[in-house]
């Protein structure tokens, strides 16, 4: 409805029979009515108020419906506006806003758009509320428009402005999110305690790294831990943002969202738009209201999601070596090997039952040129694999010598090799490069990393923030059969817009190891996320790599072709298998088991949306009592070096008197202990001796790898280990030297379960000598004896059960059974005596891949075939065949040749033998059968032969290490 006036002189009656209310489902679910001088928006879970009164436009009222809680419960009302104009803030007594009309809409996905436009001095100001049907979610911003004719001077620009649940504020904690970057300590749950006297405000460019989701993710939860309601704020800036919680006043709860450091000068007839924020009014602990986001998410936020790069498992080509990032030599001359490489990394696809070929940095001879490989080689190879292709392209940024740098040198921010994006013609030339390459290269994902949305100043970060979207959005719309895989630096990128824009994106690119989408899937759902949770191995990990379970599964590396790859196999099928089940995917539940006897963080819960079904993931072995071995600098240490951090962690060889689990740092927030490393990985590193019939001897015996060395500061650091098959008798404590350290540390022993200390010894270096290893050791004043094993059973309690519904709880290694109704199993628990390395727990899945379920013959493949081909220049013999109609789960297909198995096929319906010489056995027997989840084998269908590609010699495709290797002929 447009064109509605309000004077004043109009009577409540007349403005309710203008005003209609919308309701867009029948239990009237979005809804929006005019109550005199208000407006009244909410659904069926909340409803807040805003007010025109007095010449100020207000939020009166704040309700959730559930609970039937007035959040608007102290104080006085928030302004609905807040910035500066020309230094006057315009919540100033002397501002005075009045209606010119109001409209409300009813958006495709059915949201319910609510407008109200008023007019206030020299700016017109359109408030915009978007109403989710269902959810307890409103979304908000601003569009501000100069009406007069001179320049405005705005600042001050705030998109959020609320104050809410301040009756009580000793009740209240804050739970935030530390950033998305790729350190260790980002992506992590924090809780304050709120008092009258709080106050702080968040600054995106505080922290361990700077700028858009660096230092903080975009969620706050402000919560009543006497009730359980919360205020949920969440927000869509990748520029510069502060949020500010507290008051100046210490007794009003107030919690705004500023544009920080913006100053413009708006010219008449010019318009500013804000970022977008969130408020919902939600009810429950934190994992019922991380579902509540994402249940909004799969509903309202999914329009551009491709589901052929959703949930999709991915692998990462491993980049050229040497490497160059931003171009030349050798990126600029190694095509045919990058081809090989595709090649390769396809087998390992198919074998492992990838999906997506992810072609990342070193591939171009310049950034902005971009010239590279004939990708249509790769894209077409993928495609009769039934696979996908991402390439990293992050087309924002160009090198000085590049074309277009050449041409528009004001495009690039002054120092930098990125645009000042806020250019829209910088957007424009972007547009035309992706178009370009998907019609020369097909449908495929695009990878953008390093600096999205950038720009030289606070001020323009916001257009600069708006063209990124508006590129992404236009790419999309432009070529629905692409996608887009998000990144940053790591998960700086996490939120709600972007993840909407996006099928996947980077969840830390390392850094948080077993915390990976633990916290950050409170916010976007974990199936958008994928990681490479440790840089630092190639080899398949049991005891962690079923880490990336929790997210949407990748692997980085060559693995080679043995147990690794038969391993990653067995978990993708999983995934895959949790996807046909709903338990990942779109409207998949994520929750965090309490646990007795481990800390939690290694244990993570997937559900499908009814609960019916799910699975518990393990993230590390737990066969005996965990205790940490840490050092802290006490003094001379300003010189010094300890080693260790993402993708440089160092790597030890230990005795079997007990097992390493990880390497553990200080949370550089708050000072927590946290853990990073796969077992074998140490920070430090950090030793022990111990008492043996024999006499003393070291746990660790060889440093086959050393970490990156790093300067001390006053920070932790050390590694958790746990008991083995006997008792520990420690006598002393030992850290490595790398030649040179002088300073004093304190070496401690404590208890991982409630951190208490059994034992410490002090080492001086400058008066110590090293082992043969290259340890320091000091003696304890008491030996400490570590009994063997588990203090006490595992138990975990799930969580999101149906409590009248009897779950069958099946585990995969060890030999849990058991029947039980949800009830019983979130009160009473999971009893585990141990946990054998990857032990996944399933709930309601007994056919899952593996079960032992089926003892049927799968049906075979058939209309199998053989001919010779052609791909990446490659030539050989492709065997193609049509899927095995089997109501069983499929794992794969077998290709053998002359009686020998030849190839595995956990992806498509597609084989391709490139062996030397492959491309003249066109007369070999090849035969194809199937295998299912158990492991049964159908019957061999033998290949016909088709008429295939003439011989042909390519030397791009056939780049190798010696000229007549792969088929070369004279």
């Amino acid at each position: 409805m447009t064109g509605l006036w309000w004077d004043g002189a109009r009577s409540p009656a007349e403005t309710s029979a203008l005003w209609s209310q919308v309701a867009l489902t029948d239990d009237r679910s979005a809804y929006a009515r005019r109550e005199g001088k208000s407006w009244v928006m909410g659904t069926s879970q909340m409803e807040q108020k805003v007010t025109l009164d007095g010449g100020r436009f207000l939020l009166t009222s704040f309700r959730n419906k559930l609970s039937h809680r007035e959040y608007r419960n102290h104080g006085d009302h928030p302004d609905q506006i807040r910035m500066r104009v020309d230094g006057v803030s315009i919540d100033s007594p002397a501002w005075h806003w009045k209606l010119l009309d109001e409209r409300q809409q009813v958006l495709p996905q059915g949201q319910l758009l609510l407008e109200i436009r008023l007019s206030g001095g020299p700016l017109e100001v359109t408030k915009h509320w978007i109403i989710y049907p269902h959810t307890a979610i409103i979304r908000e911003w601003l569009t501000i428009e100069n009406t007069s004719i001179r320049t405005l001077q705005l600042d001050e620009l705030f998109f959020f402005n609320t104050r809410c649940l301040g009756s009580d504020p000793d009740s209240l904690e804050l739970n935030y999110l530390s950033g998305g970057g790729n350190f260790n300590g980002s992506q992590l749950l924090k809780t304050e305690q709120v008092h009258r006297d709080y106050r702080r405000i968040f600054d995106s460019n505080v922290g361990v790294q700077k700028g858009n989701y660096s230092a903080y993710l975009p969620l706050m939860l402000l919560r009543d831990i006497t009730s359980n309601d919360s205020l949920a704020i969440g927000w869509d800036y990748m520029g510069h943002w502060s949020l500010q919680v507290g008051d100046l006043t210490g007794e009003q709860i107030g919690v705004a969202l500023q544009v920080a450091g913006f100053d413009q000068a708006l010219l008449p007839g010019n318009r500013v738009t804000t970022p977008k924020a969130f408020a919902g009014a939600l009810s429950g602990d934190l994992d019922e209201i991380g579902n509540q986001i994402l249940d909004w998410q799969y509903r309202y936020l999914w329009e551009f999601t491709n589901p052929e790069y959703f949930g999709k498992t991915r692998w990462a080509v491993d980049w050229p070596s040497p490497w160059i990032g931003d171009g030349g030599t050798p990126c600029a001359d190694n095509w045919g090997r990058r081809l090989s490489s595709d090649l390769r990394y396809t087998d390992l696809l198919r074998q492992a039952g990838g999906d997506i070929l992810w072609d990342d940095a070193g591939w171009y001879d310049r950034w902005g040129d971009w010239n590279g490989p004939d990708w249509r080689l790769t894209t077409s190879y993928l495609e009769k694999h039934g696979m996908r292709w991402v390439l990293w392209q992050p087309s924002f940024l160009a090198t000085a010598e590049s074309k277009v740098a050449r041409a528009h040198p004001e495009w690039l921010i002054a120092g930098q090799m990125a645009f000042e994006q806020s250019i829209p013609e910088t957007t424009a030339w972007q547009k035309q490069l992706l178009d370009h390459n998907v019609a020369a290269w097909r449908d495929f994902q695009w990878r953008y990393d390093i600096a999205p949305a950038a720009s030289a100043s606070d001020t323009k970060l916001l257009a600069a923030d708006q063209q990124f979207r508006s590129l992404i959005e236009q790419f999309k719309i432009a070529h629905p059969g692409s996608g887009v895989d998000a990144c940053d630096g790591g998960g700086r990128w996490i939120s709600y817009d972007l993840a909407r824009l996006a099928e996947s994106g980077e969840c830390t690119d390392g850094g948080v190891g077993p915390y990976s989408g633990y916290y950050s899937s409170l916010l976007v759902p974990p199936d958008k996320l994928h990681n490479i949770t440790d840089f630092d191995h190639t080899f398949y990990r049991p005891s962690s790599d079923r880490t990336h379970l929790a997210l949407n599964p990748s692997w980085y590396r060559d693995p080679g072709d043995g147990e690794n790859i038969e391993a990653i196999r067995k978990d993708w099928e999983i995934y895959h298998y949790l996807i046909a089940q709903n338990v990942a995917g779109r409207w998949s539940h994520v929750f965090r088991p309490r646990v007795a006897g481990d800390d939690p963080i290694w244990y993570f819960q997937r559900m499908d949306s009814s609960g019916n079904r799910g699975i518990i993931l393990t993230k590390h072995a737990k066969t005996g009592t965990t205790y940490f071995l840490i050092s802290t600098p006490v003094a001379n240490t300003d010189n010094d070096r300890w080693e260790g951090g993402p993708a440089e962690m160092g790597q030890v060889l230990t005795t079997s008197a007990a097992s390493l689990d990880t390497g553990i740092y200080a949370d550089p927030i708050d000072h927590d202990y946290r853990y990073y490393g796969v077992p074998g990985e140490v920070f430090g590193p950090l030793s022990f001796r111990y008492q043996t019939p024999q006499g003393g001897r070291p746990f660790v015996t060889q440093i086959v790898k050393r970490g990156v060395a790093r300067r001390m500061d006053q920070r932790f650091f050390g590694i958790s280990f746990q008991t083995g098959a006997e008792p520990l008798n420690i006598s002393e404590l030992g850290q490595y030297d790398p030649g040179k350290n002088r300073g004093t540390y304190q070496l401690t022993i404590l208890r991982a379960s409630d951190q208490k200390v059994l034992g410490s010894a002090t080492l001086d270096m400058s008066q110590t000598q090293t082992d043969a290893v290259g340890f320091k050791y000091a003696k304890l004043a008491a030996p400490i004896r570590l009994e063997s094993g588990l203090e006490e059973p595992i138990r975990l309690y799930p969580r999101g059960l149906n409590v009248d519904q009897i779950y069958e709880v099946e585990s995969i290694h060890g030999r849990l059974r058991m029947h039980e109704t949800g009830a019983k199993l979130m009160s009473n628990g999971i009893r585990l005596t141990t946990v054998p390395a990857g032990e996944l727990i399933f709930l309601n899945l007994p056919d899952h891949p593996g079960s032992g379920a089926s003892r049927l013959t799968p049906q075979p493949p058939s209309h199998v075939t053989k001919r010779v081909g052609t791909n990446l220049g490659v030539q050989g013999i492709e065997i193609a065949w049509s899927p095995a109609r089997s109501n069983q789960w499929i794992s794969y297909y077998e290709i053998l040749k002359d009686g020998s198995v030849t190839g595995k096929a956990a992806k498509g319906t597609f084989f391709f033998d490139h062996s030397p010489g492959a491309r003249h056995h066109i007369d070999a027997r090849y035969e194809v059968r199937a295998v299912n989840g158990d492991g049964n084998h159908s019957s061999l269908i033998a290949a016909r032969p088709l008429a295939g590609d003439p011989e042909s010699h390519e030397p791009l495709g056939e780049f190798a290490r010696t000229q007549a290797e792969n088929g070369w002929r004279y």
